[in-house]
């Protein structure tokens, strides 16, 4: 698959996370419909680029590059070569030239769309189309400043340089919310009931049945203590119970039933050394 094949598919199928980024969305394919050269520097009205964002092992750090002809910290990207399989591949080929790390490992998921105005190699105006994606740089990353870059570094997601753009600080709001997502996940995946299918199953069951006991004995004692009521009480007193603890009681069955269906997470054991 060619590279401009690979970003039309990649577009085609991709949800973009608001409205702006789906006006982009279809802008960029009507632009790569029509253009044949769109992934090629030399296509003057504009053409496709591919950037990614490198965090570090953690995911608490982006690496930027001061870069020469904006004059402004950036993520790290840049044109298509006719020898990059797609346009994934060239975004971790230009990851891994202008970061100088070896073993970046990158999502294939599209995380944003830019299109912005730039004098590039051409010498003339012209735009670039820039799909952007997240890689993540191993624990042991040794960063090497290119020939493409004035100046390489690590900053915090949460502490950007001053100069940095609307653009950037987005593609780092989607890669934090993609790493809380990742890690939440990876918390459901961990605190699954263990055994096989049919042992959850069953231990799902009997849950259900403890708690909807529990929940059913609740309700006699209430329906009691009305009963009571209605025979000693007024009628305001009766009201005033019973939508209280009547609310109560409905209230403890639907979170006893939430907690046998989705039971808390298990604290993972210690792991002394």
């Amino acid at each position: 698959m060619s590279v401009r094949d690979s970003a039309i598919a990649l577009l085609s199928g991709w949800a973009a996370p608001d409205a702006a980024q789906e006006t982009l969305r279809h802008a960029v394919l009507a632009f790569l419909d029509a253009r044949p050269d769109a992934c090629a520097r030399e296509c003057a009205a504009g053409h496709i680029t591919a950037s990614a964002l490198v965090l570090d092992h953690t995911g608490t750090q982006v690496l930027l590059t001061l870069h020469p002809r904006v004059g402004r910290w950036l993520q790290l990207g840049g044109h298509c070569d006719d020898t990059d399989a797609d346009i994934v591949a060239a975004a971790l080929r230009e990851a891994t030239e202008e970061s100088g790390i070896t073993g970046l490992r990158i999502d294939p998921v599209l995380a944003a769309v830019h299109v912005h105005p730039v004098t590039c190699s051409l010498g003339v105006p012209t735009r670039h189309l820039d799909l952007q994606f997240i890689a993540h740089a191993p624990p042991d990353a040794q960063i090497g400043i290119s020939d493409e870059s004035l100046d390489l570094r690590w900053w915090p997601v949460d502490g950007l340089p001053a100069d940095a753009d609307a653009a950037l600080a987005y593609l780092v709001s989607r890669a934090s919310r993609r790493r809380l997502w990742h890690a939440f996940s990876q918390h459901a995946c961990v605190n699954r009931p263990p055994g096989t299918a049919e042992d959850r199953g069953g231990q799902m069951r009997g849950r259900l049945h403890t708690y909807t006991a529990y929940s059913i004995g609740c309700a006699v004692v209430w329906a009691v203590v009305l009963a009571v009521l209605s025979a000693t009480a007024d009628g305001a007193t009766r009201h005033t119970f019973a939508v209280f603890f009547g609310g109560w009681v409905i209230g403890w069955l639907s979170a006893t039933i939430a907690r046998a269906v989705y039971p808390p997470p298990r604290r993972p054991p210690s792991v002394g050394l």
